[in-house]
């Protein structure tokens, strides 16, 4: 909740509250270009960061990579990005944009991979 005290009527009349640029959730910021199994637990991936959906406001250091098992993976590259998975079930890899500085994370995007054994 925003409260907010005036002294003169019209004293807010251009002033509007706007959303947050890390939180966008109607905007692809990242698409999955391909996609490989290289072994039964690990998937290989290739991205494209979409930044003419980007807002200007948001500023990220990283793509940030939740993976089904381990650690997340945090990394700056686009192509070749390993990461572990379970062997013979579908994966679900969820990236969003990261700014390592301010550790923020920008809307979700959800891909799903099903390894074979």
């Amino acid at each position: 909740m925003i409260l907010i005290s005036c002294s003169k009527d019209n004293e807010l009349k251009d002033v509007f509250v706007g959303g947050n640029p890390y939180n966008e959730p109607s905007i692809p910021y990242i698409s999955v270009i391909k996609s490989e199994q290289i072994n039964c637990n690990i998937v290989a991936i290739d991205i494209r960061i979409n930044d003419q959906n980007i807002p200007d406001t948001l500023n990220y250091t990283h793509v940030y990579i939740k993976t089904p098992i381990g650690g997340p993976v945090i990394t700056k590259k686009k192509k070749d990005i390993f990461m572990n998975a379970r062997c013979d079930f579908e994966n679900e890899f969820v990236l969003s944009l990261y700014n390592k500085d301010l550790q923020l994370n920008s809307s979700e995007v959800f891909y799903y991979f099903k390894t074979n054994p």
